[in-house]
């Protein structure tokens, strides 16, 4: 089989999406087994290169990205593997926060090809479509020759493919911990702190989120088995005055009595950014303490300036509307959404446009928009990602069975540009629109808002 172009490499690597399989899948032994079986065959490329590996349940992709940025501005080659993708496949696979071109991915993705048929013979199956995207990251980041590669789970931690990385030099990065994909990694905190917590491996250097004692005891107990050391960032010690301002946050950080910064600014309103950013500087300062390299106080400054993620708290303008995107899917991560919101847009009346994925606390997020809401737009998505399609929780049925002080504020359309269509004619000056409950429904809307017809 020889590929000839991107878009029949995307058709191939969608063809490994099992919409059957979806509601059924398990993160188990086998996953794990069968992503060491693929990158054995492939010479093991992931124990090739020092690797990063970040899990948690809120912040992680933001902090992947913000080491990725940092350790590039060290000068280092940086290789970044992210998902899901917002836009394009390639963003799973970066090199220095770029893109590789078209015609290097359809190159990787026909040495993959070799190596995934010859999965097919043996108990294990074909890999799965996160898995595969995985696989071929490894391989560029190897041939591509990165100092440092940075990933972020899928999902969980212990059975993610992403934990088939072996080397005890590996960087483990634990975010804050909460409840979310209950039906893969078990139904209580405890559970699934201990998936996310069994990335640590022997000998790794652990930085994890300050989370509550419970998460806490568990991931010290992992951390003494594995004879690991470890480091908290913690709210009040390593980040703190934190201050919304025009165009951005700006923050204290301290590493040591010697590594402290005044008034650091990101460029987003999204104040739970500083936690992410915060994890990741540290990160890097552990990572410069073992491999003897500084990060500048100047570097710092200008990633955290120069850097906006394209989903999370992101704002379009169509005709002095302003819109607001946030991929929040959980309710820990829509109350710390709804704080910035408060924070940066405190007399703003809110039209808000969500969807839920299927599977997650759709209800308990509407509770937490409610109070805030001049109106809510239930709409749909399907997006065909990851392992599975990915459908959202049915919007006229939802809608039923919200509180009845709501019902007269919400309405639903199905079609997403539809829905944003009618919100948006509705809008008033003193008002702004909301796009959230999951990035799938961004991914859906996000170039559509960014095309969307200015001053007609």
């Amino acid at each position: 089989m020889s590929i000839q172009s991107f878009d029949e490499a995307i058709r191939y690597l969608n063809s490994f999406i099992d919409l059957k399989k979806g509601k059924s899948y398990k993160l188990n032994v086998d996953s794990i087994k069968r992503m060491d079986l693929l990158l054995q065959i492939m010479g093991s490329p992931q124990n090739k290169v020092k690797i990063v590996h970040i899990a948690g349940t809120s912040g992680k992709g933001s902090t992947a990205y913000y080491v990725s940025r940092l350790l590039h501005s060290c000068g280092f080659k940086v290789g970044l593997h992210v998902s899901p993708h917002l836009i394009d496949a390639r963003e799973r696979c970066q090199i220095d926060n770029e893109f590789i071109s078209e015609e290097e991915y359809v190159f990787y993705v026909n040495k993959l090809v070799q190596y995934v048929s010859l999965m097919d013979v043996t108990k294990l199956g074909p890999p799965t479509y996160f898995e595969l995207h995985l696989a071929l990251a490894y391989l560029v980041f190897y041939e591509k020759k990165v100092n440092y590669a940075v990933t972020e789970t899928g999902c969980g931690g212990w059975f993610d493919g992403t934990n088939a990385v072996t080397r005890e030099d590996k960087i483990s990065v634990i975010t804050r911990i909460g409840l979310d994909h209950m039906n893969l990694l078990g139904n209580s905190l405890s559970k699934i702190t201990l998936q996310k917590a069994k990335i640590i491996q022997n000998n790794n250097i652990v930085i994890a989120c300050w989370n509550n004692i419970s998460v806490r005891s568990i991931i010290e107990s992992i951390v003494k088995e594995k004879k690991a050391s470890l480091t908290y960032v913690q709210n009040g010690s390593h980040y703190s005055h934190i201050k919304t301002v025009n165009n951005g946050v700006v923050f204290s950080y301290a590493f040591n009595k010697k590594i402290h910064f005044e008034n650091l600014f990101l460029s987003t309103l999204a104040r739970y950014q500083v936690e992410n950013a915060s994890i990741a500087l540290s990160t890097v300062l552990l990572i410069g303490r073992r491999d003897l390299f500084q990060i500048s106080e100047n570097s710092i400054r200008q990633v955290f300036k120069d850097y906006t993620f394209a989903g999370r708290m992101e704002i379009f303008e169509i005709n002095g509307t302003q819109i607001v995107l946030d991929g929040a899917h959980n309710p820990q991560k829509m109350r710390a959404f709804l704080l910035s919101l408060k924070k940066a847009f405190p007399k703003l009346q809110r039209n808000y446009i969500v969807a839920f994925k299927e599977g997650k606390n759709a209800k308990q997020m509407i509770d937490m928009i409610g109070p805030t809401a001049h109106s809510i737009m239930m709409t749909n998505f399907f997006i065909d990602v990851m392992d599975m399609g990915h459908g959202s929780q049915n919007p006229l049925q939802l809608s039923l069975e919200i509180n009845n002080i709501l019902k007269n504020r919400i309405k639903t359309n199905p079609n997403p540009m539809k829905a944003f269509e009618a919100v948006l004619a509705q809008t008033k000056k003193n008002e702004i629109i909301i796009v959230t409950g999951s990035l799938y429904l961004i991914s859906c809307l996000y170039n559509y808002i960014r095309e969307y017809p200015r001053n007609r």
